[in-house]
């Protein structure tokens, strides 16, 4: 019996590449059950002898974390969901990929070269790494007609100075593993104003705009801003939808430093960033999103000829942090052959089955009761919730009625949260 466990948290930006993984381990012989972070936590409690797909190391609670993951057996692959973002000032992956992960994990796998070089550095470390890639930064080959493009897609990453429980929330949550926390607060503020005189050249443009929220951000200050100045009759904010979705739609992608950039790029769009080096701390600046984009400027933005415009290539740039740049379909097999190597393959009895997807669903449904009861109790969402918005509506919309790979007898969903 070979089980694999698979936590999502940030729906909008893990949900793509998790089921695309999960389902290839499906049709290699595992049991995979995808769900929310919490519900796999206590999902592993009650299990034992899997694999445990975690999404980076967070030295307030991994080391606990993977105690108790070792405690029923469980083995742990690790693949960063952050694995290549950093900024000069903050070298936030020297937290990432520590002496601790490495002991803990069976296996480490690298977006890349550049950090695999890096971080695993002596032989022991050497020995449980592997250069698989991200299967959300693969290189489409083809082009989009820009002829149905709709709206300016504009994408936010101000999580840090627009967030949604406050500045003192996130300086008391990040200071022990951030540095220069209240320098990036100050910036997401800088960047923040920079992108509210550009929504008001573009509204007054008659520019049909989307704007993509990160999901930690304050919704109801953009709602706010939105009212306040009209803006809902050209320019619409999403947080839900996952970001390949609102990208293949776009007439081109603005930013500062987003990933959302990168992730346009990779798909052949035209990207642009409005990072201002006058005004913005560049060693706070994450470079690789800012390195695939053109600098913007808004009359020349906007008459470019998107139709006929042709794409600088600059993989050169960022192809020793990414090493499937060409290929999803090889990131996918790699990190599904990391676990086939770690786990034998035996057979399940229809008992034990039955017995998993009891627990996952009383589980499961146990977590939706306590998350009902505390937004009625306190009438706001809790960060994990935010980040976890759009997990049903895209597993019904995508997955189960429309990808022939997934419609499977042993297949299981339901509305609590979790996939199996």
């Amino acid at each position: 019996m070979r089980i694999a466990l698979i936590p999502i948290e940030s729906t909008s930006r893990e949900i793509e590449s998790k089921t695309y993984i999960a389902s290839e381990l499906y049709l290699n012989g595992w049991i995979v059950i995808v769900g929310k972070k919490k519900v796999i936590l206590d999902l592993s409690k009650v299990l034992k002898n899997c694999i445990f797909l975690d999404k980076g190391y967070d030295s307030r609670k991994s080391n606990k974390l993977f105690t108790n993951l070792k405690k029923r057996n469980h083995k742990i692959i690790s693949l960063d969901e952050e694995g290549a973002i950093d900024a000069e000032g903050i070298r936030n992956l020297e937290n990432r990929y520590t002496d601790d992960l490495f002991n803990f994990c069976s296996k480490i796998l690298f977006w890349g070269v550049n950090q695999r070089d890096q971080f695993a550095n002596t032989e022991f470390k050497k020995s449980k790494s592997s250069i698989t890639g991200h299967p959300r930064f693969f290189k489409n080959n083809y082009i989009k007609s820009s002829l149905k493009a709709s709206y300016i897609l504009i994408c936010t990453n101000f999580g840090w100075g627009n967030n949604h429980l406050g500045d003192e929330w996130v300086i008391q949550n990040y200071k022990s593993r951030i540095q220069r926390i209240n320098d990036l607060i100050k910036n997401d503020k800088l960047k923040l104003k920079i992108l509210i005189k550009i929504l008001h050249n573009l509204f007054e443009m008659k520019k049909k705009v989307l704007l993509r929220i990160h999901p930690e951000e304050d919704k109801q200050y953009y709602q706010d801003l939105f009212n306040k100045h009209k803006f809902n009759e050209f320019i619409k904010f999403d947080t839900k939808r996952p970001i390949n979705e609102s990208i293949k739609k776009a007439k081109f992608v603005l930013h500062c430093d987003s990933t959302s950039g990168l992730d346009a790029y990779l798909q052949n769009k035209k990207v642009f960033s409005f990072n201002n080096k006058e005004i913005l701390d560049q060693s706070l600046i994450c470079q690789i999103p800012y390195l695939v984009s053109e600098k913007f400027n808004l009359e020349k933005t906007l008459d470019y000829n998107c139709e006929n415009y042709k794409l600088k290539n600059k993989d050169s740039k960022i192809d020793q942090w990414f090493s499937n740049l060409k290929s999803q379909k090889d990131t996918i097999s790699s990190i599904v052959d990391e676990f086939n190597s770690i786990s034998k393959k035996t057979k399940i009895s229809i008992y034990e089955k039955s017995k998993i997807i009891l627990f996952a669903f009383l589980i499961s449904f146990r977590n939706s009761l306590s998350t009902l009861t505390n937004k009625f109790l306190t009438r706001k969402k809790t960060i994990a919730n935010l980040k976890f918005e759009g997990f049903h509506n895209y597993l019904n919309s995508k997955l189960i009625y429309k990808s022939k790979k997934l419609i499977r007898p042993r297949v299981l969903y339901n509305d609590f949260g979790i996939w199996i």
